[in-house]
């Protein structure tokens, strides 16, 4: 599961110890998340939460408050 957080927001909080941040600079291993297409079949990939024009991302605070982390 991934989550798309807007560009400096996973830098600034507090992970826990299985969680991998995926990034520009993640240089140790390939990194390659696969993406669905937002119209059509991509299984399995599937969006639980659709980016649109006006929410792109997830929101982080939000995303911490339900995973509690």
């Amino acid at each position: 599961m991934y989550f798309l957080l807007p560009p400096g927001t996973a830098r600034a909080r507090t992970w826990p110890s299985y969680a991998q941040r995926y990034t520009s600079r993640t240089r140790t291993a390939a990194a390659y998340v696969g993406v669905p297409a937002l119209y059509g079949t991509t299984w399995p990939l599937a969006w639980r939460s659709v980016p649109t024009r006006e929410a792109p991302y997830v929101d982080p605070d939000l995303l911490e408050k339900v995973t509690g982390v």
